[in-house]
């Protein structure tokens, strides 16, 4: 067995009404707090509460409402700016994980000079200039899906280069310091995303013992309860399941990496906009399937975890099982309709998909190395 090291430093509060505690949780950094959130949040009875909680607690409230899809450079800037202004002493992310993402990011630009750009880490500074001047940050997850809570990273989309970049301090002071883990709705997409995490971090090359142990548990749960909760919204223990199996994967990802589904998806998403969950879902099965022969044993488990019996089955006839699992589950939410031709996708940008893709730092723990471009192609002709 390969040594390992394991960090978590986000401390994790789980359970059913959990982000009523976020008064008490808040004042322990200060007195005012800006929340980052969605258009509209405010109408809703959760956001209401989380007003409530802190107005209990005696913390004074600024509201960024400005996060509607992939968070941009120009709205961590903006955002940034109003907490310099209201000079803040924490940040509360209540949303999907672009609102967590945008929360982290303005969290780093509030006490660091330049542009979120210079931060990436293939930026001019990267993450080793990301120090602990960071603002403490509190993360609210209301969708089961990204795990950014419980991970370091934030995507940020800069729409000048067409590319999604990733800011990430190297010393691990873009974590939350809390996560107040409520059990959330999901869509089709954000639950694709977290099964995605779970498949690609079982299989990174940078694969561990706790994170597999983790990523089985998190695929076990998601796997169980994703079409329950697709269908029945309201089903408070099938979404608790799945809560706690996007956390889990969040988990995983952040120490062993993802692979090559999400460089397929971070190019469709930078170049055309489409949403991070669908992306990642569309290509998934047939990155699976090219990864299979790296690890026959593991993905004979991502079968078995995702409910098929592979007892009587030879281990390569159980490895290609997964695949097929993974498709009639796509089928079931619904993803399995979506053609990138939809979004305008043509046969003659399949070349720019694919530099992005083979390029992209998600590429390097995939476990099957290199990928061929005219792998990657085959996958986006696939869909077209």
């Amino acid at each position: 067995m390969k040594g390992f090291s394991w960090y978590t430093p986000t401390k994790i509060i789980f359970g059913n009404g959990v982000s009523s505690q976020i008064g008490d949780v808040a004042k322990a950094y200060g007195n005012k707090a800006m929340i980052v959130t969605i258009p509209g949040f405010q109408e809703f009875d959760p956001f209401r509460r989380i007003l409530d909680a802190l107005k209990k607690a005696s913390v004074e409230t600024v509201v960024y409402p400005e996060v509607k899809s992939e968070p941009t450079i120009e709205l961590v800037k903006e955002g940034t700016e109003l907490a310099k202004r209201e000079k803040v002493d924490v940040i509360i992310a209540a949303g999907g994980g672009s609102t967590i993402d945008s929360g982290k990011a303005i969290a780093v630009m509030t006490n660091h000079e330049g542009s979120v750009r210079d931060y990436f880490i293939t930026g001019m500074k990267g993450g080793d200039a990301i120090r602990e001047s960071v603002i403490p940050l509190i993360a609210i997850p209301t969708t089961a899906g990204t795990g950014s809570e419980v991970t370091s990273g934030a995507v940020i989309l800069d729409k000048k280069a067409h590319i999604k970049g990733l800011i990430k301090s190297t010393w691990g002071y873009t974590f939350a310091k809390v996560a107040l883990i409520d059990p959330a709705k999901v869509t089709a997409y954000t639950g694709m995303d977290a099964l995605t995490h779970t498949i690609e971090g079982f299989m990174s090359i940078n694969a561990q013992p706790l994170s597999d142990a983790l990523a089985l548990k998190a695929m076990e749960l998601i796997g169980k309860n994703l079409r329950t909760v697709f269908t029945n919204g309201e089903d408070i223990e099938a979404r608790s399941s799945l809560a706690l199996g996007a956390t889990l994967a969040g988990m995983v990802i952040v120490r062993v990496g993802v692979g090559a589904a999400h460089a397929l998806g971070m190019a469709l998403g930078g170049l055309f906009g489409i949403n991070h969950g669908l992306a990642v879902g569309l290509v998934v099965p047939y990155v699976l399937r090219l990864n299979l022969i790296a690890d026959l044993r593991k993905s004979s488990m991502v079968a078995a975890a995702l409910g098929v019996n592979i007892s009587s089955m030879s281990l390569r006839e159980a490895a290609g099982t997964a695949v097929d699992a993974l498709k009639v589950l796509l089928e079931d939410i619904g993803l399995n309709k979506a053609r990138l031709r939809d979004f305008g996708i043509k046969q003659t940008d399949i070349p720019v998909l694919v530099k992005h893709a083979r390029t992209d730092p998600c590429m390097r723990t995939n476990p099957r190395r290199p990928l061929l471009d005219e792998e990657i192609a085959a996958i986006y002709e696939s869909i077209l």
